[in-house]
């Protein structure tokens, strides 16, 4: 992204230098192109996690951030260790 945004400042009347330091506006994209496979795998993570809460727990409404569905699974960890001792 990056690249091409400098390309289409070259092909204009900016000259860039091939060692220049990033603009502002650059170091964004880059920041943004880091954290948006991040925050995909996060919801992913959390819609998951949300399922596993609701099969546990039927009667339950699903949590609604990924703070609410870390606490719900610590407590489903916790049961699902205590299920299958008493399984056994």
């Amino acid at each position: 992204m990056i690249e091409a945004q400098r390309e289409e400042r070259k092909a204009g009347v900016a000259q860039i230098a091939a060692d220049a330091l990033r603009t502002l506006g650059e170091q964004v994209l880059s920041i943004q192109a880091r954290l948006r496979p991040a925050h995909r795998m996060l919801r992913r993570l959390q819609r998951i996690g949300a399922q596993a809460v609701s099969a546990l727990w039927p009667g339950l409404p699903a949590p609604c951030t990924p703070s609410q569905t870390a606490d719900w699974l610590e407590v489903a960890a916790g049961r699902l260790e205590a299920w299958t001792g008493s399984a056994a």
